[in-house]
């Protein structure tokens, strides 16, 4: 039940960032096209874009973690015998969730900083806090998401069968 919900969040979260990344697109498209036209009435969106795909990039990560649409650089792991890739897996996996969670408390303390101090984006006046929380969000879920791929590592038992299909 609890493994349904995080999954649901993760994909809902993804869907956040989806939506972002379509409104950046439909505000460049309208902004090119405006601005040949020698109107300019959108604003600022360069400053739109960059703090959208700041946001998309830490909502997105959780769900790609999950479906295994992430980079592993496995350049040394690859030349080690399926019970050293498996205990490597798992020693990267736990420094993972470490720094994810380290990046989270980071994340809830800028958050906090920005809204306490009334941080706020140059052109649009966006709060930054509503912005960077994206940030302890997609850290949290991450770590969430990792700690389920540990788990079954470990319950799958042996290494050969646990990275067989990777």
């Amino acid at each position: 039940m609890v493994v349904k919900i995080l999954k649901k969040i993760t994909e809902v979260l993804h869907g956040v960032g989806a939506v972002i990344l379509t409104v950046i697109f439909v505000l460049v498209v309208l902004d090119v096209l405006t601005r040949t036209a020698g109107v300019t009435f959108i604003g600022d969106v360069g400053e739109l874009a960059g703090l959208g795909v700041a946001m998309l990039t830490y909502l997105a990560v959780p769900l790609a973690m999950r479906e295994e649409k992430q980079i592993r650089v496995d350049l040394v792991i690859s030349h080690l015998s399926k019970s050293r890739q498996w205990i490597m897996r798992i020693v990267t996996d736990v420094i993972m969730i470490g720094f994810s969670v380290f990046m989270c408390w980071l994340g809830i303390k800028m958050v906090a900083t920005s809204l306490a101090r009334g941080f706020a984006s140059i052109t649009w006046l966006i709060p930054m806090g509503i912005i960077q929380i994206a940030l302890p969000l997609g850290f949290l879920f991450l770590a969430i998401e990792v700690i389920f791929e540990v788990a079954s590592l470990i319950k799958a038992g042996k290494p050969g069968e646990a990275l067989a299909g990777q």
